[in-house]
C-alpha cells in the first residue's frame, strides 16, 4: 500500500462496568486549564531531550486545520460515539455541552488541531506502553516518557473530541503510533465496550507492555508524514496531536499563542536562559520563538496579571527571574551531588524559594527550608536548581507528586527519605552562607506600631519562644511560619505596647460600625467575623505598610482602617470613628489589584479585599491614603473575614 493508502483500527477495549456519559471524564466545560497542560506537554519534552543526550531541546507548538475524514480512527470512533449515545439515552442531561462540541467537530469538513513537537528520544513499543499504562507509572529512565500530562489525561480537555494522537521515531528510526479517545463505557453488537480506545494492532495477555502498535509500514499516513518532518529535523523525536483543539477555550487564537509562550518562559526560564530549551508556536500568520534572546520580554509582559490560576503566578515567576539575572551562581556539592543556587536579598519582597527539577518550576515550598527556619536574616528570593545525574535529582524527581508541583518525603522509602532530609539541610546551611543578617532586633523604631484587631489576640498556643537572655523577655516570641518581611516586623515590637484582645469576653463595641461622616453609615458591608490575625504597621505620611499573619483560613480578607479618636470603648455609646479613604493604588506583596478589591460608597473607598489567606501565611499590604496623616495620628486596622 501506498502511504496514503494506509489506516489502522481504533480498538476499543471493553471494561467489566458500564459507566455514565456524564462522567467526569465529559464534563470537561469548565475545567480546561491552559497552565498545567502546556507544562506538562513541555516538561515531558525536555525529559526526553535530555534522555536523548540534546544540547538543546526544540519544543514547536503547532497550529494546523485537517480534514476530518484524515484523522487516523475516525470512523471508529464514529462508531463508538454514537454506539455511547444510544446505549446512555435517557441519561444524557449533564453531558449535553460536551456531546455538543463532539457532534459540531465530527460532522465538521475539517477540525483545527495542535501539533507538538520535539526533538527528544522517540516513542518505541515500551516507553508508549508505559505512556498509556492505567494507572502503573514508571520513571525509570528506559521506560518513562514522561506523563504528557497527569498520566497523559492532562491534555484531554483542550480536545473537543477528547481524541489524542501520539507518534515517536527513535534515532535507529523505529516509528511508533497510537492514540487514545475517552468517550462512555457503550455496547456494540451484543458486546460491552469501555470508554477508552486505542489506535492499535492488537493486546497481549500481559500486565505491562500489553498493546502492539502500528509500526513501520503499518502507520497512518497523517502520523507518518508527522514523523517524516520529525526524522528529517532531528533524527529522533516525539509528536503530541491534540484534535479538535479549542484554544484552551481562550478569546482567540492570539490569547491562546500568549498563554503558551508565557507559561513555558515562567515554568522554564533557567532552561531556557541557558539556551538548553528553545519554544516556538507556530500559525499560518507566523512563527513565535521563546528562547534565550525574547525570555525578558514575555516574562515581563504579564506581570500585572495576579489571577492566572497556576500555582506559579506571574509575579513570582518574574521575582524569581530577577534573582537568576542578577544575583550570582553559586556551584555546592552536597553529599548527594551538585546544587546551583542563587540568592538575591530584597526587603522589598518576602523571603522565598524556588525549586527547579530540570529547569522546571516545582515548588516554592521546601522541607527544612520554610521561611522561619531563615527568622534573624533579611528578607530574600532563591533559586535552587538541581539537575541530572545527580543522586540528588534521582530524590527529587521520586518525591515529586503526579503535577510536579510538590515534593514530599512521604513518597520515597526509609533510605532514601533520610537521604532526602540531609539533603535539604545541606540546602539549607549553604543559603544561609550567603545571607546578611538583619538587624530588627538591634533596635525598637518608633514608628511601627503593633496592632491587635478588636477581640482578637495572639493565642499563647501560637508562640515559639526564643529567649536569649533576660532582655529577651520583653520582646515579643518568634511566631512560627512568619516571613521574613513579616518576621522583621514583629520582632522589633515591644510587649509592653501589646494589649492582646480577650476572645473569651464579650465586645460591647462589636456591632457599633463606624461610619465615614456623622449620621452616614458606608454602603459597604458594615458587618463581618473580625479574623484572628496578627497585624503590625508603619506610617509614613499618607502610606500605611501592613504585615499581616493570619491564624486561620480566609476565604477573602477585608482590610480598614480607622483613626484612633482615644474614646473608651467600654463606653455605652462611644464615639464613633471614621474609615479613612484609600486610594486605588494598594500593593499585595508587590502587586497591584484589580478595580473590584475596593469597596466604599459614593466614588470613596473603604475597604480592601486581598483574596484569601491561609493559616500562618503573611502578606505584606502597602495602602496609600487619600489624606496625609498628622504626626501624633494613631491608626485601628480592622481585618474581616469575607465569604467573596
Amino acid at each position: 500500500m501506498t502511504s496514503t493508502e494506509r489506516k489502522s483500527s481504533l480498538t476499543f477495549t471493553g471494561f467489566s462496568t458500564a459507566e455514565g456519559f456524564a462522567s467526569k471524564t465529559l464534563a470537561t466545560e469548565n475545567s480546561v486549564a491552559p497552565g498545567p497542560i502546556v507544562r506538562e506537554l513541555i516538561q515531558n519534552s525536555l525529559d526526553a531531550g535530555q534522555l536523548a543526550g540534546r544540547d538543546q531541546v526544540k519544543v514547536r507548538f503547532v497550529f494546523e486545520e485537517l480534514k476530518t475524514k484524515n484523522l487516523p480512527g475516525i470512523e471508529e470512533y464514529r462508531k463508538a460515539f454514537r454506539a455511547a449515545l444510544k446505549t446512555h439515552e435517557g441519561h444524557l442531561e449533564n453531558a449535553q455541552a460536551q456531546i455538543s462540541r463532539i457532534e459540531k467537530s465530527i460532522q465538521s469538513q475539517t477540525v483545527r488541531i495542535l501539533n507538538v513537537i520535539d526533538n527528544g528520544i522517540g516513542l518505541d513499543t515500551i516507553r508508549m506502553n508505559s505512556l498509556l499504562g492505567d494507572g502503573t507509572t514508571s520513571k525509570s529512565e528506559q521506560e518513562s516518557a514522561g506523563s504528557y500530562g497527569l498520566g497523559h489525561f492532562t491534555a484531554f480537555p483542550a480536545s473537543n473530541l477528547q481524541f489524542i494522537l501520539y507518534g515517536g521515531v527513535t534515532s535507529d528510526l523505529k516509528r511508533t503510533t497510537s492514540a487514545h479517545a475517552i468517550l462512555a463505557s457503550h455496547e456494540i453488537e451484543g458486546k460491552l465496550r469501555g470508554k477508552d480506545g486505542f489506535l492499535i494492532k492488537n493486546t497481549l495477555p500481559t500486565v505491562r507492555n500489553r498493546y502492539v502498535f502500528p509500526s513501520n509500514g503499518e502507520i497512518h499516513s497523517f502520523l507518518d508524514s508527522q514523523l517524516d518532518i520529525i526524522e528529517k529535523d532531528s533524527g529522533s523525536g516525539s509528536v503530541v496531536v491534540i484534535t479538535a483543539f479549542n484554544n484552551f477555550l481562550e478569546a482567540g487564537e492570539d490569547s491562546c499563542v500568549e498563554t503558551i509562550l508565557s507559561t513555558a518562559a515562567k515554568h522554564f526560564f533557567p532552561s531556557i536562559r541557558s539556551g538548553r530549551l528553545v519554544v516556538s508556536v507556530e500559525r499560518k500568520s507566523g512563527v513565535r520563538v521563546l528562547d534565550k534572546s525574547s525570555l525578558s520580554d514575555i516574562i515581563s509582559k504579564n506581570i500585572k496579571n495576579t489571577r492566572t490560576g497556576d500555582p506559579l503566578s506571574n509575579s513570582k515567576a518574574y521575582s524569581a527571574y530577577q534573582t537568576l539575572v542578577l544575583s550570582d551562581e553559586r556551584i555546592v556539592e552536597t553529599s548527594y551531588g551538585r546544587v546551583v543556587i542563587y540568592i538575591r536579598q530584597s526587603t522589598q519582597e518576602r523571603t522565598r524559594i524556588n525549586l527547579f527539577r530540570s529547569g522546571m518550576w516545582i515548588t516554592d515550598s521546601l522541607p527544612r527550608n520554610r521561611q522561619s527556619n531563615y527568622s534573624g536574616y533579611k528578607p530574600f528570593n532563591a533559586l535552587v536548581l538541581i539537575d541530572p545525574p545527580s543522586e540528588a535529582f534521582k530524590l527529587i524527581r521520586k518525591s515529586e507528586g503526579e503535577k510536579h508541583l510538590d515534593i514530599s518525603v512521604k513518597r520515597l522509602e526509609d533510605e532514601d527519605g533520610k537521604k532526602f532530609n540531609i539533603l535539604f539541610e545541606e540546602i539549607r546551611s549553604n543559603v544561609i552562607e550567603g545571607l546578611e543578617k538583619s538587624e530588627a532586633q538591634a533596635y525598637s523604631p518608633s514608628d511601627f506600631m503593633l496592632i491587635n484587631p478588636i477581640g482578637d489576640g495572639l493565642k499563647s498556643s501560637k508562640r515559639k519562644k526564643s529567649y536569649q537572655n533576660d532582655q529577651d523577655k520583653n520582646s515579643i516570641p518568634l511566631v512560627e511560619e512568619v516571613d521574613e518581611s513579616t518576621s522583621s516586623l514583629l520582632e522589633s515590637e515591644r510587649a509592653s505596647d501589646y494589649q492582646p484582645g480577650n476572645r473569651n469576653k464579650t465586645n460591647t463595641n462589636q456591632n457599633l460600625a463606624p461610619v465615614n461622616e456623622p449620621g452616614r453609615t458606608p454602603s459597604f458591608n458594615r458587618s463581618g467575623r473580625d479574623a484572628d490575625v496578627l497585624t503590625v504597621a508603619r506610617v509614613e505620611g499618607n502610606r500605611v505598610t501592613l504585615a499581616i499573619r493570619s491564624n486561620e483560613d480566609l476565604t477573602n480578607a477585608g482590610i480598614r482602617l480607622t483613626l484612633d479618636n482615644g474614646a473608651d470603648a467600654s463606653c455605652q455609646k462611644p464615639i464613633q470613628e471614621g474609615f479613612m479613604q484609600f486610594k486605588r493604588e494598594a500593593l499585595v506583596d508587590g502587586c497591584p489589584l484589580k478595580e473590584d478589591s475596593y469597596r466604599g460608597e459614593k466614588g470613596k473607598d473603604f475597604e480592601l479585599l486581598i483574596g484569601s489567606i491561609t493559616k500562618d501565611q503573611s502578606k505584606t499590604v502597602i495602602i496609600p491614603l487619600l489624606n496625609a496623616l498628622s504626626e501624633d495620628a494613631v491608626i485601628k486596622v480592622s481585618v474581616v473575614s469575607r465569604s467573596k
